[in-house]
């Protein structure tokens, strides 16, 4: 396998995991007032648009050729943890909400 093959494996990994959590963060959200609600569903929201991003440059880094991909590696973890950062944040402070 590939460097660029094992990499991409590896952030498909990532991604995945990703959209099983932002699904249970989303779930969580139906048990908040009203005010807390609509506060989860921006988030929602944004961190479906990090996990698009990253979709995005992952899958151009698949189309990309073998000697420039890595190019476009930095691109892909930059989004990644952008999103990985949003989505542990946006856990986090949620968590504390449900024990008010």
């Amino acid at each position: 396998m590939s460097t660029k093959a094992a990499f991409k494996q590896k952030m498909e990994t990532e991604v995945s995991r990703a959209q099983i959590e932002l699904a249970e963060f989303r779930t969580r959200g139906t048990a908040f007032s009203a005010e807390s609600k609509k506060l989860h569903d921006q988030h929602v929201v944004e961190l479906e648009r990090k996990l698009d991003v990253t979709r995005t440059k992952l899958k151009e880094l698949d189309d990309s050729e073998e000697d420039v991909w890595e190019e476009l590696k930095d691109g892909v973890e930059s989004t990644w943890g952008t999103l990985q950062s949003g989505l542990q944040k946006a856990i986090v402070n949620f968590k504390t909400e449900i024990h008010k």
